[in-house]
């Protein structure tokens, strides 16, 4: 305590010492005088106090809280050095409590030290982002999310990732597209992206030096250009190859194409005309349709070259070099190369008729990306198989494996692109695996993952 409280107390003192008649009768002023028995330990007269002799004072008879009351040197008063004060104004005896622990919600409030806090309602955290579709290529990567934006991330060099990434850079994870809010899907090239929008009308931006962006010309642009045929045609499901784009129109069922298959304006594919298309697919150098009559169809560069009629299939994802389609019934097959097992039979062979994958597995999705594919069972539960030197198959390894391997449950879309995979889980959450080069999973960093990794928000 200070000289100033001692004085004070010794004020108190001599106004407040007690009696045996009366604790509180004030002291004989004769007290006030230096006593000449001080230091015998005993309370003589004249004194307030002699040693440990203090004549039942106290800290806390003297509201000074707790702690040990010493006599002073002169037997004239009290040293309260020793006593630690319980007064809410002084700090030795605070303990700064915060809003949220008085349960005050946020800001500051009275917390027990003199302060006035200001509490208020807690600010709410952002809700996590929730994911409606994603599209993973060769070195980048694009999404959907539910407030129909889209976001790309990975590898710019081609301005894939859109007007607001790093310019013959990369970005590690996701920035939004700056153009329009109201996209209902999403496809990605090699280097080239393209999205449709409410409007039923088509987009395209990135690498365009094969025409792969449908506006006529061959050059690349970072902000999305309308896929455009000499006719205005609305559109119901894009699908992006390496180098070329294909679209289905509303309710005609003609499939178009512009880039690598044709330079310039989207033209319609020789064998296709006139065929009613359910669902389209593109990949690598390959394009592939499902007919009204369940059939697959797939060309190369606009030839038609393969025909599928054996089973009934109710959708089809093109690879590299490769094809998986759904059939009747949640059966699987996949056919064209297979030398990294992503047939998924069993077998490291390619075979150009169709082939089973998973018989025993009731299947209703599936992506295939480079040298490997994806697929989601009925129950949500995902398996990859191919080629997995980058850990793209989500395994914990980077084993090739030839037949559907377990990654986990609660999956609901999948996304495999050319050397890593996104996929979207039940929660809207996303994420990536695989290759990292360039920030393709998202991750914020570059490094490979062979287990599915959280996409950033």
């Amino acid at each position: 305590m200070s000289a100033t409280r001692t004085i004070a107390m010794m004020l108190l003192v001599a106004c407040t010492k007690p009696s045996s008649d009366d604790p509180m009768t004030t002291p004989d002023a004769s007290t006030t005088m230096p006593p000449v028995t001080c230091g015998n330990g005993h309370l003589d007269a004249g004194e307030m106090c002699d040693g440990n002799a203090l004549d039942g004072y106290s800290c806390g008879a003297l509201g000074l809280g707790t702690g040990t009351l010493a006599c002073r040197a002169d037997c004239l008063g009290f040293d309260d050095a020793g006593c630690t004060p319980d007064d809410p104004l002084d700090p030795p005896m605070c303990v700064p409590k915060t809003c949220t622990q008085l349960g005050l919600g946020c800001g500051t409030a009275a917390d027990g030290c003199g302060h006035t806090l200001n509490c208020g309602t807690c600010p709410q955290p952002m809700p996590p982002p929730k994911w409606t579709a994603v599209a993973a290529g060769g070195e980048h990567t694009c999404a959907l999310r539910d407030d129909h934006s889209v976001w790309c991330w990975g590898r710019n060099n081609f301005s894939q990732v859109g007007a607001g990434g790093t310019p013959f850079g990369y970005d590690a994870r996701p920035i939004k597209l700056p153009t329009a809010n109201d996209w209902t899907s999403i496809v990605v090239g090699h280097q080239h992206s393209c999205g449709l929008r409410g409007t039923g009308t088509a987009w395209c931006w990135g690498r365009g030096d094969s025409g792969q962006l449908g506006n006529g010309m061959t050059v690349s642009n970072g902000t999305p250009v309308q896929y455009t045929e000499p006719q205005d045609y609305p559109y119901e499901q894009l699908s992006a190859g390496a180098y070329h784009t294909c679209a289905l129109r509303s309710g005609g069922g003609l499939r178009t194409c512009a880039g690598a298959v044709t330079l310039g304006f989207p033209d319609a594919i020789p064998g296709y005309t006139g065929s009613f298309l359910e669902t389209i697919s593109s990949g690598g150098d390959e394009s592939c349709a499902v007919t009204a009559t369940g059939a697959v169809r797939c060309d190369v560069l606009g030839d038609d070259a393969i025909t599928s009629s054996t089973h009934t299939y109710t959708g089809v994802d093109v690879g590299e070099s490769f094809w998986c389609a759904l059939a009747a019934g949640g059966t699987l097959y996949c056919a064209g190369d297979g030398i990294w097992g992503q047939l998924g039979n069993g077998a490291n062979l390619t075979s150009a008729t169709p082939v089973q994958t998973g018989s025993s597995l009731y299947w209703v999705e599936i992506s295939a990306g480079g040298r490997h594919a994806c697929g989601i069972t009925a129950d949500g539960t995902l398996y990859c198989w191919g080629a997995n030197e980058a850990g793209q198959l989500g395994d914990t390894t980077t084993q090739r494996r030839s037949t559907p391997t377990y990654v986990g449950t609660g999956w609901e879309k999948v996304s495999a692109g050319d050397d890593h995979t996104c996929a979207i889980k039940t929660d809207d959450s996303l994420w990536c695996w695989g290759k990292g080069e360039y920030g393709r999973l998202g991750s914020n960093g570059t490094a490979n993952a062979a287990i599915p990794t959280h996409v950033v928000e």
